[in-house]
């Protein structure tokens, strides 16, 4: 762990060192994933912006598309945090100790940035299998915070997957 040179805590480099570890599939516990909630907030809206971005030709007015992206974030990543929290502390898998889900749910959001570069640069069909990659790491991820098997951690991935589907679905 690094520290800045009023002695205080370097989140950014705590954040990237966690986020690199699990984007290598490497399980860590929940005790790593600890820093501000600004930090994961701020991640998770530059992923969202750089993903959705060639959506901005459809709208023509870019700061309503940056507000609505926002909104959109906020609410989807607020329900999915929430859905994983209880659905970890169910049968004390997790005890909720160390950083929150959505740290870890921003550390494994970076992941999408591979899948959003293959929709921009409109590379061939087969490299669609990468869209998969994000999923295999927020699993790892998870099973590395309790006592949690790879098909409950499965579970909870697909059951964070519908919140999102639903929301996105009414802003088209």
């Amino acid at each position: 762990m690094s520290f800045d040179a009023a002695g205080q805590d370097n989140y950014l480099a705590r954040f990237l060192h966690t986020t690199g570890q699990t984007l290598l599939l490497r399980t860590q516990s929940m005790h790593a994933y600890v820093w501000p909630a600004w930090l994961s907030w701020a991640v998770l809206m530059l992923v969202d912006l750089f993903v959705n971005a060639g959506v901005t030709a459809n709208t023509g007015r870019i700061e309503i598309w940056v507000l609505r992206s926002v909104v959109t974030t906020f609410v989807v990543y607020s329900i999915a945090a929430h859905l994983l929290n209880w659905w970890m502390r169910r049968g004390e898998r997790w005890d909720g100790t160390g950083g929150t889900m959505l740290n870890l749910l921003a550390a494994t959001a970076v992941a999408e940035l591979l899948p959003g570069a293959v929709q921009k640069f409109d590379w061939p069909v087969w490299v669609l299998a990468i869209w998969i990659y994000p999923m295999i790491v927020l699993i790892r991820a998870l099973t590395g915070v309790g006592r949690v098997s790879v098909g409950y951690s499965l579970a909870g991935v697909l059951l964070i997957t519908i919140p999102p589907v639903v929301i996105r679905s009414f802003g088209q």
